[in-house]
């Protein structure tokens, strides 16, 4: 024996099932949204992990420009070691796009003091002095406590 269903309670049956796998769709598909993205606090996280990973590259830049001036007798050697140590820079800035104009151009001015120490000339005591403020500079405008990217 053969149910007899109407066409008009197919349809209401159809239509119910389709606005229920449309919800489900939603929600499974809105916490999966929420769940994979990026909040404010991991950009924050991330721009301090590149700060921090910056500033520690230039913390091992004095023992090296010391190393190279001494191996070569002037520091124009030390010229790459110093550019790669500062090749994190845009990534670092890139990680914190929310700083400002101000901030990125007072750090990269005492950036430039430590870039341009092998073409001055400049003595490993001097480096050493222009590499703590950098890193200090650093760490101000990535939000880390002084020293944290030593350990």
């Amino acid at each position: 024996m053969a149910l007899y269903i109407s066409a008009g309670r197919r349809r209401r049956t159809t239509i119910i099932a389709a606005v229920a796998a449309a919800i489900v769709g939603i929600l499974l598909g809105f916490l999966l949204g929420r769940g994979t993205a990026t909040t404010i606090d991991d950009r924050i996280s991330a721009s301090r992990d590149a700060g921090r990973k910056f500033a520690a590259a230039l913390r091992v830049l004095p023992l090296e420009y010391e190393q190279a001036v001494t191996d070569d007798g002037e520091s124009g050697g030390a010229a790459p070691i110093v550019e790669r140590s500062l090749d994190g820079e845009q990534a670092a800035l890139d990680a914190a796009p929310w700083l400002s104009d101000a901030q990125i151009a007072a750090l990269r001015s005492d950036l430039d003091v430590v870039r341009s120490a092998p073409a001055n000339d400049l003595p490993p005591d001097e480096f050493a002095a222009a590499v703590d403020e950098a890193v200090t500079a650093v760490e101000a405008t990535f939000g880390l406590a002084a020293g944290e990217a030593s350990g």
